[in-house]
């Protein structure tokens, strides 16, 4: 029997706040019983999971209430974990597709909830005009 979990997708507009930031994990090592044929018995082996590079961006989306009067910008906390944000800076007009997902972390005894959109599609709709380097 296999289950599967629908996400839903969704499509936001909007400008970066800042550079993409990049994090990286640390690589992680466990162990786990697997069956070794040649002594024909279960034994503990280790595993490593390669460390992974991610970016954290924050998105400025605005929006009109019926009226057409301007709602306060919300700004939405963003996830890379495919790199698909590596060139976008600051101001950025942009589209980003993915899905949100609830993170859950301890911070000085308490235990904090974020809801972050986790990027799996990104498009560039429009560069703000930097200074040129001479």
């Amino acid at each position: 029997m296999s289950t599967t979990q629908k996400t839903l997708t969704v499509k936001l507009y909007g400008n970066l706040g800042g550079d993409p930031e990049l994090h990286c994990t640390r690589p992680k090592v466990y162990t786990r019983p697997v069956y070794d044929a040649v002594i024909d018995d279960a034994v503990e082996r280790e595993f490593q999971t390669p460390g992974r590079e991610l970016r954290t961006l924050s998105l400025a989306v605005n929006a009109k209430d019926a009226e057409g009067q301007p709602l306060p910008t919300r700004w939405i906390r963003c996830v890379d974990w495919n790199g698909l944000t590596a060139t976008y800076r600051k101001g950025d007009r942009v589209c980003l597709t993915g899905f949100f997902k609830d993170r859950r972390f301890q911070k000085d005894g308490e235990t904090k909830q974020v809801r972050e959109l986790v990027v799996t599609g990104a498009s560039l709709q429009k560069i703000k005009v930097r200074e040129q380097a001479a």
